[in-house]
């Protein structure tokens, strides 16, 4: 059973960070194209009302019934991922939660807004359910690698196809969560953003983004036991704070007890 979300959608002040808007050829290169029967939320959606908001199913059974919610520019055919990884029952209670407080549809202009509030009846903070959300597109990116790894060579070229979109999507969680960690924080911070690598044919490389160092090795945890699932290793490759490359080091991690001496050691920096 699904649970029930009710809250009204947050308002976000002027200078949030804008969706991560992608061309119409690039978003269907990351397999992110129609595959099904997809539902309309909204048509007028931003500061001028051209935005069309839709929530589209994914075709792989990686994603076991879920799909994701994106925004669509018209006017530049652009293509933005407002939620990675949710169900058509999530987003139907979010909009009528949205539509409650407001009985004119045109005045719903914070489609970004709208795709936090899909979540906001979740346990934590929207950084923590933003970062779940990723966790869990890098488990059906893991789960659609070892399909594809197990399959024979008739349905290799479709499973191909879905370990790309598992991909997308995972990358796209990414993009929502270190948009979601700015939003926690005020003008004066700035993020840390961890990058890792998961060993296989070929390697995962992704990007954690977190409010602090602390909390960003306690996600990097979190992905080496998904990847340790499969007996795969995790490395951190990079921490940056304020743009500028931070040192991989017991002086930096020395407050984290549980990290792994081996994800510390990046060679070359």
């Amino acid at each position: 059973m699904q649970p029930d979300i009710h809250p009204a959608p947050p308002t976000l002040d002027e200078g949030q960070p804008e969706p991560l808007w992608i061309p119409a050829d690039a978003w269907a290169a990351r397999g992110l194209h129609e595959h099904g029967p997809e539902m309309d939320f909204g048509m007028r959606w931003g500061p001028r009302h051209g935005i069309r908001v839709t929530y589209a199913p994914y075709p792989d059974t990686a994603h076991a019934g879920r799909g994701f919610l994106y925004a669509h520019q018209p006017s530049t055919d652009r293509y933005a991922m407002l939620h990675p990884d949710t169900t058509a029952e999530h987003v139907d209670t979010a909009w009528t939660a949205a539509l409650r407080p407001r009985p004119a549809r045109t005045e719903l202009t914070d489609f970004l807004a709208f795709g936090q509030s899909i979540d906001a009846a979740g346990p934590g903070t929207p950084t923590d359910r933003a970062r779940a959300t990723m966790l869990r597109c890098l488990q059906h990116e893991l789960d659609s690698r070892d399909q594809l790894a197990a399959t024979g060579t008739a349905m290799r070229a479709d499973l191909a196809r879905q370990a790309v979109i598992a991909r997308s999507a995972r990358m796209a969680s990414e993009d929502v969560l270190r948009r979601t960690v700015r939003t926690e924080l005020d003008n004066a911070q700035q993020p840390v953003t961890l990058g890792y690598r998961i060993q296989g044919r070929p390697p995962i490389h992704g990007t954690i983004a977190a409010l602090d160092l602390d909390a960003a090795l306690t996600a990097v945890l979190d992905v080496r036991q998904l990847a340790e699932q499969r007996r795969l290793d995790t490395s951190v490759t990079s921490i940056e704070h304020r743009h500028q490359a931070v040192p991989l080091g017991p002086e930096n991690t020395a407050h984290v007890t549980t990290q792994p001496a081996h994800l510390l050691h990046t060679p070359g920096l």
